[in-house]
């Protein structure tokens, strides 16, 4: 009587903790970056807008690789398959991270 409605929603509230950290990582060592006094930066903070913006899409949209798995008879979900907002968030966060890269050479 007290089983879930969703059979995936253990999967997915981990995927959800997985984006909130990546996308809280993401932010603090890119506010460290560019508040900080910081003399020598590492080149691969170019893409931490797109992982910041992977871990939003992530957190507001949990990838469950066993609800996959079960769907698609892959744990790899295909692009297609993907939420909406997923996909939308993944071209926010190139935009963003071609922006930097941009802001960069200039």
């Amino acid at each position: 009587m007290n089983e879930p409605i969703d059979p995936f929603a253990k999967s997915k509230s981990m995927a959800r903790l997985a984006g909130i950290g990546i996308a809280v990582i993401s932010a603090a060592t890119l506010f460290y970056i560019f508040t900080g006094n910081a003399q020598s930066v590492p080149r691969i903070y170019v893409i931490l807008p797109f992982m910041f913006m992977l871990g939003v899409g992530l957190a507001l949209f949990p990838i469950s690789k066993a609800e996959t798995l079960h769907l698609y008879g892959t744990t790899q979900i295909p692009f297609k398959h993907m939420p909406l907002g997923m996909k939308i968030c993944f071209g926010i966060g190139i935009v963003l991270t071609l922006m930097l890269l941009i802001l960069q050479i200039l």
